[in-house]
């Protein structure tokens, strides 16, 4: 455990704690969705989705635990959006230990208590950062994180709702991009 704060507290970058000590691999999950066909602005709390495949559905990272081991911590994440509005474009992105009920696109995530017992942390995002000029896409980089979790009956994947934090207007047709960077043990 010793060697793991190491690495959190040095600040090496994902590859570099992953060349430094390769018996703790460093590893990045993504995942992605489409979201409907329109532009209807998103308010405070309102669940960004895919619904327009109509799977309503979570964002899923697959293997975020690697096989014969049960525990990984989330030290960074990003969040990609291929519009270039910046203007209130903060998020957050809640983490979950196993599947929970999610709502579709523009509509307010109410969880239920239930899900409190899966709940492993939240992301924060601002997009801030034009990927360069006239591109149409934004993102957003978190590093110093320290998000620990365990499998849940050997499961090998965390689940995530996306909600705004603010009013924003999307793109018709956007696509949201969520990378985790990964210390699996």
């Amino acid at each position: 455990m010793k060697k793991v704060i190491g690495l959190i507290v040095m600040g090496f970058g994902l590859l570099s704690a992953q060349s430094a000590n390769p018996s703790y691999p460093v590893f990045i999950v993504s995942d992605s969705i489409v979201r409907p066909n329109n532009a209807t602005p998103y308010s405070a709390n309102d669940v960004v989705n895919d619904t327009a495949s109509a799977n309503n559905r979570l964002f899923r990272f697959k293997w975020a635990l690697r096989p014969n081991s049960n525990s990984s911590i989330v030290l960074s994440s990003s969040l990609e959006v291929d519009s270039g509005n910046t203007t209130n474009g903060s998020f957050r992105l809640l983490l979950f230990s196993d599947t929970v009920g999610t709502a579709a696109d523009n509509a307010a995530w109410t969880p239920a208590y239930a899900n409190n017992a899966n709940f492993l942390g939240s992301i924060d995002y601002s997009l801030d950062r034009n990927q360069a000029a006239g591109a149409g896409a934004a993102m957003s980089y978190v590093t110093g994180l320290n998000i620990p979790f365990h499998s849940i009956e050997g499961g090998r994947f965390i689940w995530g709702v996306l909600i705004a934090k603010a009013a924003y207007t999307p793109k018709t047709l956007g696509k949201y991009r969520i990378k985790l960077g990964l210390l699996r043990y």
